[in-house]
């Protein structure tokens, strides 16, 4: 070594001897070696010489508590290939180790719940003596290598957790493996509800239980989450219906569109919680231009069986977990829905409203207002035969594999089928002459039946102390066919004499319409979408970066082939003037097929800047083939965590870039006679379209002043320059998707604050949440920004629980929601807008029609009480307490006079009984 660069720094020797002996802690992760080494001298007073040659460009991780100053000094050079000597005077001088290595040992394990089996991610591990800490990856895995022989405390800690600790002995040449299971603080009842924005360890949970209640309950306490039951549509923080994703285990989860009201969206016994990723979500996370909401299955638990036997739906679930380690568990649920007889006549009454046959798209553009209310479809010899038939299931398979301490396996699979179907069939199929015939698309005959398949499975290995590798493959399919008989020729007579008196004219005849097979049509409507991905991601931990790198795979394909129309202006007919006007329909099919592979990386960095600061960045870049482009996505987040005499405090500031690359939106009928509103289909971007773009700014704030309490403020600004949406009324052969979506722009913002608390005995949250979203559209309403259909201006929300005694529990739920607009019907503004105003009903100017308030009170009570190795609760909920109201949305019927926006309500009080069986 040259004398010009060899120089030894001592760097204490003046300090008592004395401070070396003392009791020291210290945690150091991937810090410069130099800089630990100059903290340890200076506060212990151990004096170290060293070359500064050797220790440049090395870092030290180590973590160690309560021990003398020269084990500190060996924690810090442990993996760093340096050694130390001391010399006769005290002095310890480092240098090289030596090339002849200890036989090592190490220490691998599993961080599981305590009572259901579970792996719990994100707990810290310590191992006392050896100075190694660390944090369990997504599988609840841990793994310390280079032990040498000897006993090791080791202590394990999560939040909502009691700690737990063992001594464990590290033979040379082998692994010592062991499980470390944590007890709950508190009840969790699943599904567990985790707010992405988390400290380490999580910051924000909120558990609940299943409810059997309203199907906006299993979103409750998601942040920025709402359910909207008129609409069946899941929205995220002002985003519109499909610029968010919801998935499975990482995996697609393409749901129908139904008939709100009656069910949760999906079933919840084989969910273990749900996360959400909102505004400012990092570049790993995915491309969408709101957000993701992931679902994470159960993997199992101890032996175990649950029935929910309810009115609306029946929900099982089976789980079991191997007795040797747990290295396997297994979960099993499914939900079907109940027979129509068990239904509460309020949600039978509901659904029979919400498929009624809407008489103003036939007469309302005919100007025959007075032909605009229910009776005419008796008139016109139309009945129903039967009531609207509505069945739901879905199956839920979730499985873990543990091969070897280091590598778990997880696979999941759900499956779920809806159907609805509804009758209006003629009297008298016998054709007689009339005096005029007009295009109606009326369906008297109609079944819808769709399917969801969602799987994936996943390889996760820790391949060392610092890199955690993930692989996965995944499939999602949705499909519908709806097949109905349209009666697209409508032939009906009208008498409409003047009356004497010289007065207005009155309908006092209707020869009802005489339908044959030649006017009755046969029509059969289709969607298809899937998604299949393949992708690696690799997570190392190097000095003060987690550094993320994922690759992805992913083929796409939508197609579908639906029959549209389009009603015409009204005109006038001069040879019949008992009918006075008419409409024409432009009536055909939007047909289209696409299918794309889009390939995906991101590159992520986690900077520790400060025991305090952390900066999450990160870059995302997705090629597509069709416009043989790649779109590159920055994000930039930066988290400070505080932690002091006023409780746990956590900040998020974060900003960045997103795009979405399959588009999801629904597709309003201009059928009088649909049961469903509109029509769900998805569709991979091809080359004729930009995909949308989104710029977000968010910002939150957790405040723990307790364990139990949190006070939580959210605020997000969403720009919107580019986005897609469908142009309602194209009726042709469509051969790329510039045909039929047009140009959309936007802006959103908006906040929530939330309260929430868990005490011994009872739990409670109150949220208000303000927002606004505006929208506009290339083309329609004159190009005007409007307020979006799906804005909420002001929502306020509160749930409690309490459990006075063991196994009573009360509880209540409430929302009230203020300042929406676009009252009609969604397929009165989609298609009716262009024609003059309706008895000065204009469909051109949604944001002047304002809905009621919303108000909801729901009140639950349940007891459970055991019955040798079966535990039976019976749970009673009252729906809707205040028998208020509520308004889905207004069609126009004639009131006798003119007229009148008839409310679409929800369902009256209802009383809903649940029993649960659990073993």
């Amino acid at each position: 070594m040259r004398a010009g660069t060899l120089r030894y720094v001592l760097l204490l020797t003046v300090l008592l001897p004395a401070l070396a002996q003392g009791q020291h802690s210290y945690v150091f992760r991937g810090v410069p070696l130099a800089e630990a080494l100059e903290r340890v001298a200076r506060e212990t007073g151990l004096p170290v010489a060293y070359d500064s040659e050797i220790a440049e460009g090395r870092t030290t991780f180590c973590a160690i508590e309560n021990e003398p100053a020269e084990r500190v000094l060996r924690c810090v050079l442990a993996g760093t290939g340096l050694d130390f000597v001391r010399l006769s005077s005290g002095t310890y001088v480092l240098t090289l180790a030596s090339e002849m290595r200890p036989l090592y040992g190490a220490l691998s394990g599993i961080v599981v719940d305590a009572r259901t089996g579970e792996p719990l991610p994100n707990a810290h591990v310590l191992v006392a003596g050896a100075g190694l800490g660390t944090v369990t990856n997504a599988a609840g895995l841990f793994t310390f290598a280079d032990l040498l022989p000897g006993q090791y405390p080791i202590a394990v800690s999560h939040l909502a957790y009691e700690a737990w600790s063992d001594t464990l002995s590290v033979k040379a040449g082998s692994t010592t493996r062991t499980d470390a299971p944590l007890s709950e603080r508190a009840l969790v009842a699943a599904p567990v509800i985790v707010d992405a924005v988390q400290a380490r360890p999580t910051l924000a949970t909120v558990s609940m239980p299943r409810l059997t209640g309203r199907p906006a309950a299993v979103f409750a306490g998601l942040p920025g989450v709402r359910l909207n039951e008129e609409t069946d549509q899941v929205f995220l923080q002002g985003g519109a219906p499909g610029t968010h994703a919801l998935r499975l285990d990482g995996a697609p989860l393409l749901l129908p569109r139904r008939p709100a009201g009656f069910a949760s969206p999906f079933g919840t016994f084989g969910l273990k919680q749900a996360t959400v990723h909102g505004a400012g979500f990092g570049a790993d996370i995915g491309s969408q231009t709101s957000g993701v909401l992931e679902l994470t299955s159960h993997t199992g638990a101890q032996t175990r069986f649950d029935l929910d036997v309810s009115e609306v739906d029946l929900e099982g679930r089976f789980q079991a977990r191997s007795s040797e380690q747990d290295d396997a568990s297994f979960s099993a649920s499914g939900r079907y829905s109940a027979p129509a007889s068990w239904r509460p006549a309020p949600l039978a009454q509901q659904l029979d409203r919400w498929t009624a046959p809407d008489p103003f798209l036939l007469f309302g553009p005919l100007r025959q207002y007075d032909l605009a209310r229910n009776e005419t479809f008796e008139a016109l010899a139309l009945r129903s035969i039967a009531e609207p038939d509505l069945n739901f299931g879905d199956l839920h398979l979730a499985t873990r594999l543990r091969p070897r301490p280091l590598h778990t396996f997880d696979a999941s699979l759900y499956v779920g089928r809806h159907e609805i179907s509804g009758s209006l069939l003629p009297n008298e199929p016998e054709a007689l002459e009339a005096n005029n015939f007009d295009r109606v698309l009326l369906s008297v005959d109609e079944a819808q039946q769709t399917r969801t398949l969602t799987g994936q499975a996943r390889y996760e290995a820790v391949l060392n102390a610092r890199t955690l590798l993930t692989v996965q493959a995944r499939r999602s399919q949705y499909g519908m066919d709806q097949a109905y008989t349209l009666l697209d020729t409508l032939t009906f007579a009208l008498v409409r004499p003047i009356d004497d008196t010289g007065g207005e004219t009155q309908l006092i005849e209707v020869d009802y319409s005489k339908l044959s097979t030649r006017e009755l049509e046969f029509v059969e409507d289709r969607n298809r979408a899937s998604e299949t991905g393949l992708s690696i991601q690799i997570e190392h931990a190097r000095g003060r970066h987690d550094i993320g790198l994922g690759v992805e795979a992913v083929q796409a394909s939508g197609s579908f082939d639906l029959l549209t129309a389009s009603p015409t202006t009204a005109e006038t007919f001069e040879n019949v003037p008992r009918l006075g006007r008419s409409f024409g329909i432009r009536q055909g099919r939007i047909a289209y097929d696409e299918a794309g592979i889009r390939l995906a990386a991101h590159l992520t960095d986690r900077m520790q800047l400060s025991n305090w600061l952390t900066a999450d960045g990160g870059v995302r870049f997705t090629y597509v083939p069709s416009r043989q482009t790649v779109y590159a996505e920055p994000r930039l987040a930066l988290r400070t965590d505080h932690e002091g005499r006023l409780g746990r405090l956590t900040t998020r500031t974060a900003a960045g870039v997103y795009r979405q690359f399959v588009n999801e939106t629904d597709v309003s009928v201009f059928n009088a006679g649909s049961l469903l509103p509109a029509v769900r289909v998805w569709l991979p971007i091809d080359g004729s379209v930009r995909p949308p773009l989104a710029l977000h700014v968010a910002e939150t704030l957790i405040w723990h002043p307790s364990q139990a309490t949190a006070f939580r403020l959210e605020m997000y600004y969403k720009h919107l320059p580019h986005s897609l949406a469908l142009a309602p009324g194209l009726p042709t052969l469509q051969t790329k998707q510039a045909d039929f979506l047009t140009r959309a722009s936007g802006y959103a913002y908006g906040g929530t604050v939330t309260a929430s608390t868990a005490q011994a005995s009872w739990q409670a949250r109150l949220a208000y949440t303000y927002g606004r979203a505006r929208q506009r559209q290339a083309g329609r309403f004159n190009d005007r920004l409007l307020p979006a259909p799906w804005d909420e201006p002001h929502r306020l929300e509160g749930t409690v629980a309490w459990t006075p005694l063991s196994g009573l529990t009360l509880d209540a739920r409430g929302e009230g929601i203020w300042g929406r607009t676009w009252a009609f019907r969604q397929t009165y503004y989609d298609y009716l807008a262009g024609f003059a105003p309706f008895a000065g009903f204009d469909f051109a100017a949604p944001d002047e029609h304002e809905r009621p308030a919303h108000l909801a009170l729901d009140l639950g009570t349940s007891y459970a009480r055991r019955f040798g190795p079966v535990t039976a609760a019976l749970r009673l909920d009252l729906l809707n307490a205040l028998d208020h109201t509520n308004v889905a949305d207004y069609r126009l019927l004639f009131d006798g006079t003119d007229l009148a926006p008839t409310p679409r309500a929800f369902h009256s009080r209802t009383w809903l009984l649940t029993l649960r069986l659990s073993r």
